[in-house]
């Protein structure tokens, strides 16, 4: 049964969230609402039953970055009988987006395509529909003669049996039985070493069942280096893993499976080898290594505490230093009431905001140092605060929660809807709590508290709401639109920007085929020099570098809102996208960068282009260090 206060709350927010969508918007020429076209005016569809095959490919594309429609015969009978593989393969890209029972159809003739490359985009396609009930079809494309045919196979496989995948399980016992068994051959004997990394982060990715970490240990000494990696990270799901193994892994000639070797050690057996981890000469092993001391029950040795002091005086990386402080907060015994001081005062808002998530993590439980940071001036460091209530603390602060709520700034209302959420959830939420947040929501917000907006509907259990509209409605058909700028993008289609950082330069290559909207609003933001001393603001190691955003938390846009370019461009090391908050078109001005292959997140993040030069400072990046300035340089 439905709570009857969260059905009120539905229907006030479905008004309130109309008036906020006409509310007329000032925006400055640097802080302008850039989303346009989400929703169809008939022309994409209409382009798609085109008799041309590039206004098909182009309009098939840009439905997928649309919300679903009804299933059609029209669409479907009109993919049936296509011999275009371009168009074909912006087909099975659409279907894999909105999972049409119907499309199912289509892709499984797809997937006996004589084209590779259109095999490769259905099984891809196949492995989106949240079931793992086309584990068998899925695995006939491990035994395809293409290796791109595998590659795409081992993704589906892996996406439709993840560990963190919330559907229905459908498959048998015997069909995960041939997965593995058919998974471990790629992995152990595939002659193509791409095949064998897809093969080994797959069975990464499932569910842990009886004989992976046995594969995993036989991929350790493959000569691929992603091989290497993806088997450290898979042995680590281990609970009986060999630490030896781990430690072994830091002497890798790669740094990628040394880092991994370490980022592993410190989640499975953070004292294994902890002198060479905290002696390490690369400043990220060294981290991650106190991190990994605060993981367990048991006391610290007086050694280390005395180590983590000499990080916390000495260390030239301030990450380092900071988390060596976290650590000594959290487990320092004597030593952490002085920890804890430094970090609260602290001129600099990271080793506050340290401090608060170090209390919303559980790893501190201090009323007082939570009352402070509360109060702190600092907008980030109050929402770092906020997402530390609890359940419990929820009726004993709600003046607190409620100032939270109505807060004008984004990151503070944000996190006081996500700490919320949990106790929404439970279904026992206080009348105050469910009219707290409907109040918060009902108010009209500007672009720049849309993230605060998609996290107020979450926490109600509302659908993702769809965001406002633009100011000035662009005229023509969008289809023609995009046709003009598919045609600008083909004239001017490389960009070269340079990301000059406090750590060396990196040389980008944007691809405006892929994302135009998307590299205009970065070029146009670069050339007003917006991005010039910004900072990086995340990283998470062997993973993504995330930063340009002017807040330095994570919750800045810029005052943008860009519509989603998605495209089926594989996430490899290198890559540049754009972050958002997991909802359709939160893209803003910040920019991510990947280090190592994550394809997971392929098809489903804006990829604007690429690294060209300076993946070795991508890699030595570290929060807080600083982008001196973004700017387009002549193609060389």
């Amino acid at each position: 049964m439905k709570h009857p206060l969260r059905r009120s709350a539905t229907l006030l927010l479905l008004v309130s969230s109309l008036a906020c969508a006409t509310a007329s918007l000032e925006r400055d020429a640097l802080s302008r609402d850039l989303l346009t076209d989400v929703v169809d005016d008939g022309s994409l569809f209409n382009g798609a039953l085109s008799a041309d095959a590039e206004t098909r490919e182009l309009a098939v594309r840009a439905l997928a970055n649309l919300p679903p429609i009804p299933p059609n015969d029209l669409l479907i009978n009109r993919a049936e009988i296509e011999r275009d593989s371009e168009v074909i393969k912006a087909f099975c890209f659409l279907f894999g987006r909105w999972k049409h029972e119907p499309g199912l159809r289509v892709l499984e003739s797809y997937s006996a395509h004589p084209r590779p490359g259109v095999r490769a985009a259905a099984f891809d396609a196949l492995g989106r529909f949240e079931s793992d009930g086309q584990t068998s079809r899925l695995l006939v494309g491990l035994a395809d003669e293409a290796a791109e045919v595998r590659v795409a196979a081992c993704d589906a496989l892996a996406r439709v049996d993840a560990n963190n995948a919330d559907h229905p399980r459908r498959a048998s016992e015997d069909e995960l039985l041939a997965r593995d068994t058919s998974l471990a051959e790629t992995a152990l004997r595939d002659p193509d070493p791409l095949v064998r990394w897809h093969a080994v982060w797959a069975l990464g990715r499932v569910r842990a069942r009886p004989g992976h970490a046995t594969v995993f240990r036989q991929a350790l000494p493959d000569r691929d280096p992603l091989v290497r990696l993806f088997a450290v990270r898979g042995l680590a799901r281990d609970a009986g893993a060999d630490s030896a193994l781990l430690i072994a892994g830091l002497d890798d000639p790669d740094p990628r499976v040394a880092l991994e070797s370490a980022a592993m050690l410190a989640r499975s057996a953070p004292l294994a080898g902890i002198d060479r981890r905290l002696g390490h000469p690369r400043p990220m092993v060294r981290q991650l290594a106190v991190e990994g001391l605060r993981r367990g029950d048991a006391e610290l040795p007086e050694r280390l505490i005395h180590e983590l002091e000499r990080l916390k005086r000495d260390d030239p990386s301030p990450a380092v230093a900071r988390e060596a402080r976290a650590t000594l907060a959290a487990r320092g015994a004597e030593a952490a009431p002085a920890a804890r001081d430094e970090l609260l005062q602290s001129p600099d808002p990271r080793d506050r905001e340290r401090l608060a998530r170090l209390l919303a993590d559980g790893e501190l439980n201090a009323p007082r140092l939570l009352d402070e940071l509360l109060a702190d001036l600092n907008p980030s460091v109050r929402a770092a605060a906020v997402s530390a209530l609890r359940h419990e603390d929820l009726r004993e602060r709600r003046a607190e929660l409620i100032d939270a709520l109505n807060s004008s700034d984004v990151a503070v209302r944000g996190s006081a809807a996500e700490a919320c959420a949990p106790v929404m959830r439970s279904g026992n939420a206080p009348p105050w709590l469910v009219s707290a947040l409907a109040d918060s929501l009902s108010e009209p917000l500007d672009p720049s508290m849309e993230e605060a907006r998609v996290s107020l509907a979450g926490a109600l259990g509302l659908p993702a709401l769809d965001p406002a509209p633009p100011s000035v409605t662009p005229e023509g058909a969008l289809l023609e639109r995009l046709q003009a700028e598919r045609a600008a993008a083909l004239a001017d289609r490389f960009v070269h920007v340079e990301l000059s950082t406090s750590r060396g330069d990196v040389l980008l290559e944007l691809d405006r085929t892929l994302a135009p909207r998307h590299v205009a609003s970065l070029l146009e933001l670069a050339g007003a020099q917006f991005y010039d001393g910004l900072d990086i603001h995340r990283v998470v190691p062997n993973f993504v570098v995330q930063g340009l955003d002017p807040r330095g938390d994570g919750w800045g846009t810029g005052g943008r809102r860009l519509p989603d370019e998605f495209t089926p461009t594989p996430v490899v090391a290198g890559i540049v996208g754009m972050p958002r908050t997991g909802t359709r078109h939160t893209g803003g001005c910040q920019l991510f960068i990947t280090q190592i292959p994550a394809p997971h997140l392929t098809g489903d993040y804006t990829v604007l282009g690429r690294v060209l030069d300076g993946m070795s400072v991508v890699e030595q990046l570290e929060i807080g260090d600083t982008i001196l300035s973004v700017r387009r340089v002549v193609n060389t």
